[in-house]
């Protein structure tokens, strides 16, 4: 079963959806949460700016979330990391925030920007 998590939930309901806690000190040092989106849902186009929702997995949950609940969780800490990919291919999924336009996601790699979240199923 999928869960879906918002980062304006209650402390319990983003436990019970796999958002991380905030650690302090060294904790948060070494503190990783990843998730891997697995496939997007498109609206209105086939670019970036089009993704509205994606499907995640973690190494003991999957979800989906919109693309403004995962931007916010993203820049919430930056303990919080999303990936494309599996182990040994992974890419980085960042947000992309144009000054005249709606933040989006996009992978980078190796300083180059990537095309890896256009390339997921879509649902």
């Amino acid at each position: 079963m999928h869960k879906h998590f918002n980062v304006t939930a209650s402390a319990h309901e983003r436990a019970n959806a796999e958002v991380p806690r905030t650690h302090t000190g060294i904790a948060a040092r070494r503190a990783r949460w990843v998730i891997r989106i697995t496939a997007v849902r498109m609206e209105g186009g086939s670019e970036h700016e089009h993704i509205t929702e994606v499907l995640w997995e973690s190494a003991s949950s999957s979800g989906h979330t919109s693309r403004g609940a995962l931007i916010d969780w993203l820049k919430q800490n930056s303990a919080n990391r999303a990936v494309v990919g599996e182990d040994g291919g992974r890419v980085g999924v960042l947000v992309v925030e144009p000054s005249d336009a709606a933040a989006y996601l996009r992978t980078r790699a190796d300083g180059v920007w990537r095309n890896d979240l256009l390339g997921l199923p879509r649902f």
